[in-house]
C-alpha cells in the first residue's frame, strides 16, 4: 500500500513538472510584434536624450535658438510633398518642423496622432501671412481657411535633420520628390539660424 501510495505522488510530481515546462514565462516569451514600429527619416538619430514640448519651451524661454532633440505628438504633415510636419505646443499651438529644407520627407498621411523624435535647431521666427497661406495650401485647407490668414505669426519653429516616427512603418522606398511639383516652396523665412546654444 505504501508502495502505491509513493508511486502516486512520484507520478503527479511528473506531471507538475510536465506543466511548468510547457508553461512560459512572459517576460521570456517577447516577440517582434511587440517591438515599437518606427521610421526613420533624414539624418540617422536615436530616441535617447530627447526632451519634452515642455522642457523645450522652458530652454527657449532665454534664447532666440536651440540645438536639441525633442519627442512630440505629430498633428499634421505636409499633404503635398510631406516637407514639413506640426507637432502639438499645447494650449491649441502648434510647432512646424521643417525637413532641412527639403533634404528629406516623412510620409504625407498616416502620422497624425503619432509620436515623433527629431533632432535639429529650435528657433523662433515671424511667419509672414503669404507664408502662412502657402504652408496652408500643403495642407490642402480650403480657400476660405487660406483666405482667414491675414496677420503675421511670431511662433517656435524647428529644422530637424533628422526624425523619427513611433507606430509608422519604414517605407519600402523613398517617393520621388520632383523640385518642379513644388516650385518655389523655399522655408527660408526670418534669420538664419546657423549659431545655436548647444543643448
Amino acid at each position: 500500500m505504501k508502495r502505491i501510495l509513493m508511486m502516486t505522488i512520484a507520478a503527479a510530481l511528473l506531471a507538475s513538472c510536465g506543466q511548468n515546462n510547457e508553461s512560459t514565462d512572459p517576460a521570456n516569451d517577447m516577440t517582434d510584434s511587440t517591438a515599437v514600429v518606427m521610421s526613420f527619416y533624414g539624418e540617422t538619430i536615436t530616441p535617447e536624450g530627447a526632451i519634452s514640448i515642455a522642457e523645450l519651451k522652458a530652454q527657449m524661454a532665454t534664447t532666440d535658438s536651440l540645438e536639441t532633440k525633442v519627442r512630440a505628438t505629430i498633428d499634421e504633415t505636409c499633404a503635398k510633398m510631406g516637407c514639413w510636419m506640426t507637432v502639438s505646443l499645447g494650449e491649441n499651438e502648434d510647432m512646424t518642423v521643417f525637413m532641412n529644407d527639403h533634404a528629406f520627407f516623412v510620409p504625407k498621411e498616416g502620422c497624425v496622432g503619432k509620436e515623433a523624435i527629431f533632432s535639429g535647431i529650435a528657433y523662433y521666427d515671424t511667419l509672414s501671412v503669404e507664408y502662412l497661406r502657402h504652408l496652408a495650401e500643403d495642407a490642402n485647407k480650403s480657400m476660405e481657411e487660406i483666405e482667414a490668414i491675414n496677420e503675421p505669426l511670431a511662433a517656435l519653429s524647428f529644422d530637424a535633420r533628422g526624425v523619427i516616427i513611433e507606430g509608422v512603418a519604414q517605407p519600402a522606398a523613398e517617393e520621388s520628390h520632383d523640385d518642379h511639383d513644388h516650385e518655389g516652396h523655399d522655408h527660408a523665412e526670418g534669420e538664419e539660424h546657423s549659431e545655436v546654444d548647444a543643448d
